[in-house]
Parts: structure tokens; C-alpha cells; sequence
């Protein structure tokens, strides 16, 4: 695009005809609008948060997106590294570009049972937009009808199709074996069709080393790329007191890399942002509360690579609610407290919302060892105020990767 422009000096001319009167042919102005191409379809977004470093690794995606020997890749490393927010940045880079002009797709398959093969393909259908005809109608169809449709839009499209969370699908053997399946139709079936899966480990999918021979792994990011992306998502400037210690000759984010509290977080940007949001007021700040930072930086980091976080430090086995709310005092919005509940299978669990309130919910377990968290029947809550209640979640990490400031925090 940047041959189309002339950069002239700042000082002009700007007024002056640099061609003369037909010399160059081109679209007019009447025509232009038609010579436009139309934006690829598709539902893939933009991260919401802030995107630092992994130019490397975007560079490296982009380039396996682009290779005529395989069409399926995959990008593995550990939760919260950073792998859809990669992924998603990628596939917009090649979207402003028009590279898949027939579209660009996402489908989440984090909360979907392994058991549920039909509702898989239902998701993928719907978000390939061949599922419109309304959740009635998708459940009328059989999964073959439901796949033959995705096939089909797909069969001579240059389009990008990713299947981010894939992790509980790799862990059990028949899911697995249909989600390799599901690839390799995929792509013999579609001729210019792209695949992109997202897995914590990429051992769980042994299977694809034939099919997808291209593998991007995540790991931890430099301690500056860290510091950077702590400072865009603090909710307030840091005072420089806030960084004593740390020689005063350097710049900001260079000092920060060099905090306690960055190098807890061990270059883990999911823990980073959750932690820096804690960073509310003046009299929670890293002088005064670096100790309670680094215990949150150290526990939240840790939970990304727990599947049951339950009885981590936070879990406070001889409280009731009068010593949680008391806890709780003073404490910011998305701190909370697990402890023993008088239901069976059950946990209560009390978090600080909303400006300092204090909500008791309830945690269950059921029997398909499921946690399904639901506000008491006697609270009165308001979706808009706390987005926790009025849904059933798979488990406690889907809770907290649906809710990113809330039910995240350890009390102190």
C-alpha cells in the first residue's frame, strides 16, 4: 500500500499538481468505493488487553499460517501464557491485510463436555455462520448434517478457522480421537482452509506430529515485556517512591523489571494483569503492601498451572462468615475466601464486590466432579454489579477465566 503515496516535506508544496492533468491512470473518485475490497468475514476479535512483546512468536505463527506444507499448527504452553491473545493478534495482522479474504473464525471449546461431540460441531457451525437457523433447528440436525454444513461453506474458501481451549478434549482418548478427526477433515476436505488449535500441553496431542508438524510453544516473557504490560494495566500512574530501591538512573520500566514483585510473576502475563489491577488506590501500593503483592503475584501465578485450586493458602479451614467478613474488611473488589460449608459437597465462598461489599456464595461439587458456583436464594445481587451469578461453570478456573477481576485474589 505504501507505493500508492508520495511523503512530500513538511514544508511542501502541498497545493502543486505533482502529476500532470492525465498522466496517471487510476480509479476516480465515482469508481473507488467499488475498488475497495470488502472485509473478510468472520467473528474473531480483538484482545481487549493490552498486547506486549511476542513479536518473535507472532512473527513465527504468521509465518506457519502462511506455509504450503502444513495446514494445521498448533499453540501450546502453559494457561494464561498468552495463546489466544497471540493467536488473535496474528489472525488480526493478516485480516487488515485481507490475506483469508473468505474469513476469519473463532471457536471456544473450553466449557463444551468432551462428551458433548454434537454440541462441538454445533459451535464450530454456528460460528462459521452456517448455524443460523436458531438453537431449535441446530439441535434437529445430526452432527453430520451439522459438519457436512461446515464443509461445505468451507470447501473452497481461503479462510482461518481457530479451536481455542482444546485442552479437555486432548485429555480424553475418544475426544481426542474426534478431535483429529474433526482437523483432518478439515483440511483434506478444504482446500485453502487453515487450522489453529490452542492446548496448555502439546503432548496431549501426540497424533497431530503427522498432521501438524508446525508447533508454536509459549513461554515466560522477559522480565521488561512484564514491567510494561504491569504499567498499562495499573489502574493509577506508580509513584517513583513506589520503585525505591531500584537505581534511580533508570527508566521506569526498567526499574520495574527489577521490583520483587515483577519477579515473582515470572513472566506470566495472565498473573501480571490480574495482579496489577490490584494497584486501586494510594494506600495499597508497593511500598507498603509489597509483601502482600508478592504473595499475590507468587499464588496467582501458581494457580494458572492447578486444575483444582481449592485448598491452595487461600482456603481457610476453621473460618465461618463473621471471621471472613471480617477478613474481607477493607480488602479490594475481587479478594476472596474459601471455607467449609455445613451443606454437603459444598464450599462457601465469600468475595469482596463492588465497592467494598461483602457477597456469600455457594460453591458445589457434584458427583461428575463438576464446581457450580450459585448465589445464596436469600441474596439479592445484580448482574451488573457482580458477573458471577445466574450461570452454572464447569469449574472454578472457567469461573475465574470468565470473570477476570473477580473471585481472583487470595484475602492477605
Amino acid at each position: 500500500e505504501f507505493e500508492k503515496f508520495l511523503l512530500l516535506p513538511a514544508a511542501g508544496p502541498h497545493d502543486e499538481r505533482i502529476f500532470p492533468q492525465g498522466s496517471v491512470s487510476g480509479p476516480t473518485q465515482e469508481n473507488l468505493a467499488d475498488e475497495t475490497p470488502e472485509a473478510p468475514r468472520g467473528n474473531v476479535e480483538v484482545p481487549k488487553e493490552s498486547f506486549v512483546g511476542r513479536v518473535k512468536d507472532m512473527v513465527k505463527l504468521y509465518r506457519f499460517l502462511h506455509h504450503p506444507g502444513s495446514r494445521v499448527t498448533t499453540v501450546t504452553g502453559p494457561r494464561g501464557i498468552g495463546k489466544t491473545e497471540l493467536v488473535l493478534q496474528t489472525l488480526r495482522f493478516s485480516r487488515e491485510r485481507r490475506e483469508f479474504h473468505d474469513g476469519y473464525y473463532m471457536a471456544s471449546v473450553h466449557h463444551i463436555p468432551p462428551s458433548d461431540k454434537h454440541l462441538l460441531v454445533e459451535k464450530l457451525a454456528q460460528d462459521c455462520g452456517v448455524g443460523s437457523g436458531g438453537a431449535a433447528t441446530s439441535a434437529q440436525l445430526s452432527m453430520d448434517q451439522l459438519l457436512e454444513k461446515v464443509l461445505a461453506s468451507q470447501a473452497t474458501a481461503r479462510s482461518v478457522i481457530l479451536l481455542d481451549g482444546c485442552d479437555a478434549w486432548a485429555r480424553e482418548p475418544s475426544a481426542k480421537a474426534f478431535l483429529l478427526d474433526l482437523a483432518t477433515q478439515l483440511t483434506r476436505r478444504c482446500e485453502s482452509l487453515r487450522v489453529v488449535l490452542t492446548l496448555s500441553n502439546e503432548e496431549d496431542l501426540p497424533g497431530l506430529v503427522s498432521l501438524c508438524p508446525h508447533r508454536c510453544e509459549l513461554g515466560q516473557m522477559p522480565f521488561k515485556d512484564v514491567a510494561l504490560l504491569f504499567l498499562r494495566h495499573t489502574r493509577r500512574p506508580l509513584d517513583p517512591r513506589e520503585l525505591q530501591g531500584v537505581s534511580s538512573s533508570l527508566d521506569p520500566v526498567t526499574a520495574l523489571a527489577a521490583h520483587p514483585v515483577v519477579l515473582h510473576l515470572a513472566g506470566h502475563p495472565g498473573a501480571t494483569v490480574f495482579t496489577a489491577a490490584q494497584l486501586l488506590e494510594e494506600s495499597l501500593d508497593l511500598v507498603r503492601r509489597e509483601r502482600w503483592f508478592t504473595s499475590v503475584a507468587k499464588s496467582t501465578r501458581e494457580y494458572w498451572g492447578q486444575h483444582q485450586y481449592i485448598l491452595m493458602e487461600w482456603w481457610k479451614a476453621n473460618y465461618d462468615r463473621a471471621a471472613s467478613k471480617e477478613a474481607l474488611k477493607g480488602q479490594p473488589d475481587g479478594t476472596f475466601l474459601l471455607r467449609p460449608s455445613s451443606k454437603a459437597n459444598c464450599f462457601a465462598c465469600d468475595v469482596v464486590v463492588h465497592g467494598g461489599q461483602f457477597l456469600p456464595l455457594l460453591v458445589t461439587r457434584q458427583p461428575d466432579r463438576r464446581f457450580y458456583l450459585h448465589p445464596p436464594r436469600e441474596q439479592a445481587w445484580s448482574s451488573s454489579e457482580i458477573r458471577l451469578g445466574g450461570r452454572d461453570y464447569n469449574s472454578l478456573e472457567e469461573l475465574v477465566d470468565r470473570n477476570r477481576t473477580y473471585l481472583m485474589y487470595p484475602a492477605p
